[in-house]
């Protein structure tokens, strides 16, 4: 590609998942000299996630499994150039439920059917992996200098997006002031839904606009962030599922020893999550 014959990216995000990925995906797309396909495979570009590509003097890739992937770090160390990694962590706890209820939002596998959250703990090992962080970022130490990975509290996005992906935006070596649209909505959220149906329409129209559009982020962006798309999801809305106190005190149980290890790894202090 012109101005482009390295097909590496120059960042990485790696995750977690339901940790505020597609939204930062979303928000670098929109970002004028950041490149980042839609399509969240692998770790290098091939010739399709090229194809759009203007001459950005950044291009990154989005791929939330890429923290707990155990082979992931390796390889991307094998690329051989000081790509820029940049991890999400949210409250394990709550990234679990967020996890669930994405999952049985989309109604996929064991989530085709009514499920509990207490049940899916048993049957959904993702619900409990996908928060030990611990041990995914320890593999990426391994291989990368601590300058090259930046890690971001999810709290933090809650509280501040417009803070949070200036961060970013910096990190990855782009102007940091750019304001992204998607300041102003949510992007993948958990609600739970009134119609499957209309749920899974939703999704299909949106599949088809991105083929319409010829991948076009930024207009997708703008798609994704308009109030008729906004007004239709939370016609579409119910009360989400709380998690029980009894269930919460568990988790708490579960996640005690590796957030304290997580803890010393990154010299957070991490009562908060508790």
């Amino acid at each position: 590609m012109i101005g482009r014959p390295d097909p590496a990216p120059d960042f990485l995000v790696l995750g977690g998942q339901r940790c505020g990925s597609t939204w930062t995906q979303e928000c670098l797309m929109a970002h004028p000299d950041i490149f980042v396909p839609r399509r969240r495979r692998g770790i290098q570009f091939d010739t399709e996630q090229l194809a759009p590509y203007g001459g950005q003097p950044v291009a990154g890739i989005v791929n939330s499994t890429l923290l707990t992937e155990p082979a992931a770090a390796e390889a991307i160390a094998a690329i051989g150039r000081e790509i820029r990694l940049v991890a999400i962590l949210r409250n394990p706890i709550d990234r679990a439920h967020s996890w669930y209820l994405k999952r049985r939002r989309d109604g996929d596998e064991i989530y085709a059917q009514e499920i509990s959250f207490e049940a899916a703990l048993d049957l959904d090992p993702m619900l409990v992996e996908g928060g030990l962080y611990h041990e995914g970022l320890s593999r990426y130490f391994e291989h990368f200098a601590t300058d090259q990975v930046l890690v971001l509290d999810y709290d933090r996005l809650a509280r501040d997006p417009a803070t949070f992906i200036r961060e970013i935006y910096a990190f990855v070596g782009v102007e940091p002031v750019f304001e992204p649209p998607q300041l102003a909505g949510r992007s993948n959220y958990s609600a739970q839904v009134r119609s499957g149906a209309i749920h899974q329409a939703m999704r299909k129209g949106k599949r088809v606009l991105w083929r319409v559009s010829g991948e076009n982020g930024p207009l997708m962006s703008r798609i994704e962030s308009s109030a008729l798309v906004g007004r239709l999801r939370r016609l579409n809305e119910r009360s989400t599922a709380t998690m029980s106190v009894e269930t919460r005190d568990r988790l708490t149980g579960v996640f005690a020893a590796p957030n304290a290890a997580l803890a010393d790894l990154l010299g957070w202090d991490l009562r908060h999550w508790e």
